[in-house]
């Protein structure tokens, strides 16, 4: 038994007791009302009890007189006046299908096989729809159809449910509604309204959400849908002025992958690069300065990027302050920015100079050091090892 069986069936019992409660309250008061009390003749009793026509006159006399000659024509008056009161208490719940089910239940589950019994049975049935073509909701139409499968009236409530169903959506105007019908009446009578209202609802309530997850929702669903162009045009929009927010170089790299034939493209190119350069500065590391270099070989930064870079290294060989760490320096820049801040070069003697100067043994080492010491003892030497140097040179450019 599913949920909506079980919810159909509790409230079935509850009408049930509720009807009971209802009977029994309405013969307490007849039974109060009455001021005769019930002959020992059966004759006389008899006339009393059809005079009065009640079910407590009747239960009255039955107590008393049961083995007498009227007990069954009582017993046939008793049920008809019975089926009449619960036919009464049904009519007065005009909308509450299972308080109607309970009256007639009460009488069919004291009589079921009474006189009354078949046409009871119809009545419940014809109640029930009645009921719920006037509540006209889906829940009512359904409830009929749990209550009886193989009715009378089920391929009209079909239809009324199918379109009840349709109509509530249409009120709602909710693109899950209209969801909800098309899962219960996939090739129904109005299933292709409701697929193009579906896509118009679920398109507003997109654009009124307006994030670029229920965007992107929205286009898996319906990737060329009569919004679809509106929609892409919504979320590049959507898409650029967040990235541009976040003024990251993963926003922007994430965009032009998403985006790659966008009116924005040449604009996110130019400002993915000045985000990287700006993370390049800001952090003041080899490894994003690098990374600029590697993504931007000819970029319009890498002038700065590249004296940035040096400028790392030398500080890196500052803070070593070993022979090798200059020299890794040197080797890399050796017309470096920072070559008269080496201490080998400029705070030491010129003989110490000039032993830090062999030990590079290199073309622009040698010219630095004639330019640093014009008039020194190893100025012969040391043109003579720079011509060897730049013959070198010029023997692996040719």
């Amino acid at each position: 038994m599913n949920d909506q069986e079980t919810n159909h069936h509790h409230k079935h019992q509850k009408a049930l007791i509720w009807a009971s409660l209802i009977l029994i309250c309405y013969l307490l008061i007849s039974g109060c009302s009455s001021s005769s009390s019930i002959s020992s003749d059966p004759v006389e009793a008899y006339k009393k009890a059809k005079e009065a026509n009640t079910v407590q006159a009747f239960d009255e006399f039955l107590e008393i007189h049961p083995e007498s000659t009227q007990a069954k024509e009582i017993q046939t008056l008793r049920e008809k006046v019975y089926y009449q009161l619960m036919k009464k208490n049904a009519s007065n719940q005009s909308t509450d299908i299972f308080s109607q089910a309970g009256f007639i239940d009460a009488y069919l589950d004291t009589h079921p096989n009474g006189v009354y019994t078949a046409e009871a049975k119809r009545l419940r049935q014809k109640n029930w729809f009645e009921t719920a073509r006037k509540t006209n909701t889906p829940e009512a139409y359904q409830s009929y159809l749990s209550e009886y499968p193989k009715g009378v009236y089920v391929a009209e409530v079909n239809r009324l449910r199918e379109k009840a169903y349709f109509e509530k959506a249409l009120g709602a105007g909710q693109s899950k509604l209209f969801s909800k019908y098309l899962i219960e009446f996939p090739s129904g009578k109005y299933s292709t309204e409701a697929r193009r209202l579906r896509e118009k609802t679920l398109y507003a309530e997109t654009k009124k959400e307006n994030s670029l997850e229920v965007f992107e929702r929205f286009l898996m669903e319906y990737p060329a849908g009569g919004y679809s162009v509106e929609a892409r045009r919504f979320l590049e929009e959507h898409a650029y002025n967040e990235a541009q927010k976040a003024n990251s170089f993963t926003k922007f790299q994430s965009f032009l992958v998403r985006f790659p034939q966008s009116q924005y493209v040449s604009h996110v190119k130019q400002l993915k690069e000045d985000a990287l350069y700006n993370q390049a500065k800001q952090e003041n590391s080899l490894a994003a300065c690098e990374r600029y270099s590697r993504e931007y070989p000819a970029g319009k930064y890498r002038e700065t990027i590249d004296e940035l870079i040096e400028t790392i290294k030398f500080r890196k060989a500052r803070k070593l302050n070993t022979f090798s760490a200059y020299r890794d320096y040197l080797d890399e820049y050796p017309e470096g920015r920072y070559i008269n801040q080496i201490p080998m070069m400029s705070g030491s003697s010129e003989t110490q100079v000039w032993e830090f100067t062999r030990e590079i043994d290199n073309f622009f080492q040698y010219n630095w050091f004639i330019t640093r010491f014009p008039n020194s003892k190893f100025r012969k030497e040391a043109e003579s090892l720079r011509a060897s140097k730049k013959q070198s040179i010029k023997q692996l450019r040719d």
